[in-house]
């Protein structure tokens, strides 16, 4: 599931450098999520064969813009991405093993973008709560996006980072 944000460039970035996720079977379907009626990426996802999906903001998934292409996904497990952003190496190996051996318990597989202070003080807020808000670099469960939150005692490191691209 990808959030375009209106950034069409960079979605076209994201959108290229899954392909070899698909041809390895460890991604099913894609799902643009989109904060307006921006023809532009709602043409791109339709000729990449991802369903497109808009987000106002507000309804049901007023807190969760994932949640509003939840429906638009076959599979249990969903990567999370925003325009521009592409897993970096080894990502296949790493999603594949970990979705093969995680229960759907509400466990998932993060790779932490935040460092120094505010990384700190994000991890010690979750492990309070209990729960991590879902988050660009995340494989979750279903339950979780339709939760709202991942399970913080579950959550997993990612051995393979993202890369940006900026747009």
């Amino acid at each position: 599931m990808i959030r375009a944000r209106g950034h069409v460039e960079a979605l076209a970035f994201t959108l290229a450098a899954l392909v070899p996720g698909v041809a390895e079977g460890v991604l099913r379907d894609a799902v643009v999520v989109d904060g307006g009626a921006d023809s532009d990426a709602q043409d791109l996802a339709e000729a990449a064969g991802a369903a497109y999906v808009t987000w106002d903001g507000g309804g049901a998934s007023a807190d969760n813009p994932w949640r509003a292409g939840v429906g638009s996904v076959r599979g249990p497990w969903f990567l999370l991405l925003s325009a521009g952003e592409v897993p970096g190496p080894n990502w296949i190996a790493a999603a594949d093993h970990f979705t093969r051996s995680a229960r759907n318990d509400g466990s998932a597989l993060f790779r932490d973008e935040a460092s120094g202070i505010w990384g700190l003080a994000g991890g010690l807020v979750s492990r309070l709560k209990g729960r991590r808000a879902l988050t660009s670099g995340m494989i979750v469960p279903r339950g979780a996006i339709e939760q709202g939150f991942a399970d913080a005692s579950r959550i997993h490191r990612l051995s393979a980072g993202l890369q940006r691209r900026a747009g």
